[in-house]
């Protein structure tokens, strides 16, 4: 029997393999598509939900054919200033502190604005849909499986993976 976290219905997903995966796992149902089809293949009934933010539900306008939007908080992506070495090794060693001290003092403000943005959002969405929680206490065996997996451990890392269950007390 599927776990009870996850509803058995075709959920649209970035093309990528690990977000295909991480849907599937637990009991639903992944749906690939690209991002321009959501709204149509919402508002025609192919998929029964879709995987975004809440910013990005609010700007695309899903909430026109979308009853429910469900808060999983299955993927955290906050914004960072990324830049590689070979862009540092290219400015100057002054220039060089200055933006790796920029970063540093930039990271704490993209969590905070990410947050204050989501909760924002939220509310705006609440009152045009039904916004809920979901069951987050059945996601952890619902998931473990995908700590095992090839599509994770390969492209992430095993010793990510074992950091990250170590963090959430999994060991």
């Amino acid at each position: 029997m599927p776990p009870s976290c996850i509803i058995r219905a075709k959920v649209r997903t970035p093309t990528s393999r690990q977000r295909v995966e991480m849907f599937n796992t637990p009991g639903a149902n992944a749906t690939p598509l690209s991002f321009g089809e959501v709204y149509s293949t919402l508002d025609q009934g192919v998929i029964n939900g879709q995987e975004n933010s809440a910013p990005v539900i609010d700007s695309a306008r899903h909430y026109e054919v979308q009853e429910f939007m469900s808060l999983s908080n299955q993927v955290y992506l906050p914004t960072f200033l990324v830049f590689g070495e070979p862009f540092l090794a290219s400015l100057d060693p002054a220039l060089a502190e200055t933006v790796m001290n920029v970063a540093v003092d930039f990271a704490p403000w993209t969590f905070e604005w990410g947050d204050a943005t989501d909760a924002t959002v939220v509310a705006a969405l609440s009152e045009r849909i039904a916004v809920n929680e979901v069951d987050f206490a059945a996601f952890p065996a619902a998931s473990a499986p995908l700590y095992d997996s090839s599509t994770f451990v390969d492209v992430i890392g095993a010793d990510m993976i074992a950091a990250t269950r170590e963090a959430l007390g999994l060991n």
